[in-house]
């Protein structure tokens, strides 16, 4: 197994790329832009001792050839891997130590502890641009209809191929950035084995693992492991005032969906961002019978086509709600037995949704009250 590293944590296209086009946040995993303006220069908030570690064994020439960046999904894994794509594109490795004044070697410099990225440079600016030419990224890609697929395929993982055949062109390095690495189909992972087996001269592998337990172990045994935990609430508060979202952020939303990339997804649903502020009220305080039913009608008005998924999706963060009342009962007079019960009454509800293909608004309403009756108990 690979070198694991426990420490908090907080994404950049095409360069050569195969897959979707990306958006303007480098959170989300997704974008609408292919290119980057100035004004976008990407800035990094928490990865501290991720930094300090990866810069440490690029300065003493032990980076490994894959690196597997493990962490949920949205706290900035991607934005971690640009900038780390512009620290390999631009490191001069050590050479011999210099004598100093009186003949003596100098001692070396330490190494840097945080990116420090000149974003003008040419590899970086060429880096945001999308026209790199050392450094390719692979996701999932889209399909005639502009819809992007479910998985990775094969056929992705084949022109890393060429890609891989190829010398660097600008400078000592290339770089692959595979996005998500959990999204590669079974065909795609065994072809991305045998490159991990048979690694290439001065090309990094920077895998993104939201699920890394979905990865074959054998893919997992060929990376170091780079652990994100979950950004703070502070650090989380810094990158949506970095990215200037139009409206605050409720603290209670930003402890609920705990990533910068879940909030910049939500709101780009204006009515279901609105939703779901309406359901974290019903949720955390006393409401009617009558206000539930409300909120079941507009249920099917904001979930479209996709009801049972959205509905499966709330319900994912009602779970949180309630077992954060529980953590906040534990070791209270009020028994929690009742509260437990109902947490897995809850988990069962948004599995069958979707595999029962259970009427959503019926599951939706019929948790919501039974979660008023429970909180006058």
């Amino acid at each position: 197994m690979g070198v694991q590293l426990c420490c908090t944590a907080a994404g950049l296209q095409p360069h050569h790329r195969t897959g979707a086009p990306r958006t303007c946040s480098f959170y989300t995993g997704k974008t609408s832009a292919t290119r980057y303006i100035a004004s976008m220069i990407p800035t990094l908030i928490g990865h501290q001792q991720q930094q300090a570690h990866v810069l440490r064994l690029l300065h003493q020439n032990r980076l490994p050839h894959a690196l597997l960046l493990c962490g949920t999904r949205g706290i900035g894994k991607h934005l971690f891997a640009t900038h780390l794509t512009a620290s390999l594109l631009t490191h001069t490795p050590a050479t011999e130590e210099m004598p100093g004044l009186f003949g003596d070697a100098l001692p070396p410099a330490p190494p840097a502890t945080t990116f420090h990225i000149d974003w003008q440079a040419q590899q970086p600016h060429l880096l945001l641009e999308g026209a790199h030419p050392d450094v390719l990224t692979i996701s999932r890609p889209v399909d005639d209809k502009g819809k992007v697929k479910a998985d990775i395929p094969v056929d992705s993982i084949r022109a890393l191929e060429g890609f891989l055949g190829l010398k660097p062109a600008m400078g000592n390095a290339k770089v692959v950035i595979i996005d998500a690495a959990d999204d590669l189909n079974p065909a795609a992972a065994n072809a991305l084995l045998k490159n991990l087996e048979e690694p290439t001269p001065n090309t990094t592998l920077l895998l993104i693992a939201h699920a890394p337990n979905r990865l074959l172990p054998t893919i997992r045994s060929r990376c170091q492991r780079l652990l994100f935990a979950p950004l703070s609430p502070q650090e989380i508060q810094a990158v949506l005032a970095l990215h200037a979202t139009s409206t605050p952020v409720p603290a209670e939303i930003t402890d609920l969906l705990s990533s910068p990339g879940a909030i910049f997804a939500w709101q780009q649903k204006p009515e279901q961002w609105q939703f779901l502020q309406n359901c974290l009220t019903a949720w955390q305080h006393p409401t009617s019978p009558a206000a539930c039913l409300h909120l079941t009608q507009n249920l099917e008005k904001v979930g479209h086509e996709s009801l049972a998924s959205f509905t499966r999706q709330l319900l994912g963060l009602f779970e949180q709600v309630v077992m954060h009342t529980i953590k906040k009962q534990a070791g209270a007079q009020q028994p929690i037995a009742a509260l437990d019960a109902f947490l897995l009454r809850l988990r069962q509800y948004a599995a069958d949704v979707t595999t029962l293909h259970l009427d959503a608004r019926q599951v939706f309403l019929h948790s919501m009250l039974e979660w008023q009756e429970l909180r006058k108990a």
